[in-house]
């Protein structure tokens, strides 16, 4: 009697999961319907990392949290490959009570110089990576796509916990303006393919 209730249980379990699972999957490509192509490249990036990321064992996966231009105030998440590190974050900055402002990212970097007493990973870095851009407010709404090019080091405070800062430029990509209503007055529209790129964040060894 036991073993039939444990076999009963273990099925609507499997049950349930299914369908967890499938409804999971179905909001989400729901959503990527929705979103611009950029936006769905950057997010099947971000799942196929997190899927590929737990096989390579524990000390490989870095959770991150910093402020940057174009990546805002972010979290993000990054695997480990030897001197490689791959992986996306989200971000927003506080704006007005009618405005939305958030932004994508996937990154890689690649440890190329110096040496950590901390760490096996060398401490200076260059970064490139894709960043997706969305502003909106009532009357319009403004999306960029820009291309980042940086190099940075870190900083270890001890075998699992540091900081990192980088520079570099952003590249534009591409710009897409939709206007909700006619515009107002005198409107001036000022475009900059090249920006600089900055960005500090701390950042703890899973």
């Amino acid at each position: 009697m036991p073993r039939l209730t444990i076999l009963i249980v273990s099925r609507r379990r499997k049950g349930y999961l299914k369908n967890t699972m499938s409804c999971f999957l179905a909001q989400n490509l729901y959503i990527m319907k929705k979103r611009p192509g950029c936006f769905r490249f950057l997010l099947m990036g971000a799942v196929c990392a997190f899927c590929i990321i737990p096989s390579y064992g524990q000390g490989s996966l870095d959770i991150s949290a910093g402020i940057g231009l174009p990546e805002l105030i972010n979290v993000a998440l990054l695997g480990q490959f030897g001197q490689v590190q791959l992986g996306g974050g989200v971000g927003t900055i506080p704006a007005g009570e009618d405005e939305s402002i958030w932004a994508a990212s996937a990154d890689l970097y690649y440890h190329f110089a110096g040496a950590a007493a901390l760490s096996d990973r060398r401490p200076w870095y260059g970064k490139t990576g894709l960043a997706y851009l969305r502003d909106e407010t009532e009357s319009v709404i403004d999306k960029y796509l820009y291309l980042n090019a940086r190099i940075g080091r870190c900083f270890n405070f001890s075998e699992q916990a540091g900081m990192r800062i980088d520079a570099g430029l952003m590249f534009q990509l591409s710009y897409e303006e939709i206007r909700k209503e006619p515009p107002q007055g005198f409107n001036i529209d000022i475009e900059a393919p090249v920006l600089p790129g900055l960005g500090i964040g701390f950042f703890y060894r899973l």
